[in-house]
């Protein structure tokens, strides 16, 4: 799959979440700065740290799944550039400081494997439908118990990424707006929203640590 905006090649598997729009559009986006060294949680097929690696970054990237981390690693191949990856749970396996952070959290965090019925619907399902069923769903009782597991990641997230980051440095996260409210909570961050240029439910948030 040759990504036209992006110049590079993908290869999908449905043991991960196909490329879409989100992170197309945060791949573009992040890779127009140029980072000393970068750490990717949870990279997937490899999109962003791809971006970022042809930038000049040196990139690191994670994924709790040692297939997943195959498939980055050949897409990494194919478009030429060098990824360190590793089979890692957020912080669980790495080492080191960086100057950014990039994190896409997914809508549910699950123990279960990624599917083919996962992959079918975030690959086919129309982008206006899958939008609007996310918002109702994320704004239902349904979805305050379904996001529990995706806030208290969010959370250790927040608490430990300091000490992953070079001083004066940030995090990248794409979120659910409904996350706002668990970054709100955290007094020693400073944080601004970037508004997707499409309608929908996620935004990316820009986080520094205030002290």
């Amino acid at each position: 799959m040759l990504i036209n905006d992006l110049g590079i090649i993908i290869k999908e598997l449905w043991i991960t979440h196909p490329t879409d729009r989100y992170s197309t559009f945060l791949a573009k986006f992040i890779s127009k700065y140029k980072f000393k060294n970068v750490l990717e949680i949870g990279t997937g097929t490899g999109i962003v740290s791809i971006c970022l690696a042809k930038n000049g970054s040196k990139v690191t990237a994670t994924d709790i799944d040692k297939k997943i981390i195959d498939l980055a690693q050949e897409n990494a191949k194919l478009n030429n550039v060098k990824i360190k990856l590793i089979v890692s749970d957020l912080y669980e396996n790495v080492k080191g400081r960086y100057d950014c952070i990039v994190f896409s959290i997914p809508y549910i965090l699950s123990k279960k494997r990624y599917n083919y019925i996962n992959f079918l619907y975030d690959k086919f399902m129309p982008e206006v439908i899958e939008s609007r069923l996310t918002y109702m769903i994320d704004n239902s009782i349904i979805g305050r118990l379904i996001s529990r597991d995706r806030w208290n990641k969010l959370k250790y997230l927040l608490k430990s990424s300091k000490d992953y980051l070079n001083k004066n440095r940030f995090i990248y996260l794409v979120v659910f707006k409904s996350d706002i409210k668990i970054i709100k909570r955290f007094d020693n961050i400073a944080y601004s929203i970037i508004e997707f240029p499409f309608v929908t439910s996620q935004c990316i948030v820009k986080i520094s640590y205030k002290n």
